[in-house]
């Protein structure tokens, strides 16, 4: 099964895979073995945009680990999978309840209602998560996600960005 993970995680481009390794890097700095545990993981991926809940972690360390921490190289299995999983994907195949749920999420962002999020409140409600951000990983999510690069995200730019996250999020 792992073999058919790194398969996927090589066609990768190697950008992708070093901004893992960073991510990786940023949440085992403080940890004694090198390892994420499940509280770093459940960080990592609301930082993705990700609502996992406590079971949801242990299922994943349970599914990719050899122990009850994940290594980097599990870690990048679980990435690979994940960034894999959701590339194939076209709006169109998304269900109504997901659509919903995203034109509300946008319509919460977009407070002037001219159709636009700015990045200063995409920078405003990541650094309410309590999570310490930095500005490199905001820019990273608008350089993903602002496609006409016109430093905001419409509509269309929000589908794209979080329809891999349909499955992953409660409606």
């Amino acid at each position: 099964f792992h073999f058919l993970i790194e398969i996927f995680f090589q066609s990768l481009p190697e950008e992708l895979k070093n901004e893992c390794t960073a991510a990786f890097e940023i949440f085992t700095k403080d940890s004694t073995d090198g390892k994420l545990g499940a509280d770093e993981l459940g960080k990592v991926m609301r930082m993705l945009g990700q609502s996992p809940s406590d079971d949801e972690v242990q299922e994943i360390i349970r599914d990719f680990a050899e122990g009850d921490t994940l290594a980097l190289d599990e870690f990048l299995d679980f990435m690979a999978k994940q960034l894999n999983g959701g590339q194939d994907k076209r709006e169109e195949d998304l269900s109504k309840e997901f659509k919903l749920l995203l034109k509300e999420t946008f319509r919460w962002y977009d407070t002037d209602a001219d159709g636009i999020i700015r990045i200063q409140k995409i920078e405003t409600a990541l650094k309410n998560t309590g999570e310490k951000i930095e500005d490199w990983e905001i820019d990273e999510l608008m350089k993903d996600g602002d496609e006409n690069m016109d430093k905001h995200i419409d509509f269309d730019e929000w589908i794209n960005m979080m329809k891999e996250l349909e499955g992953q999020i409660q409606c």
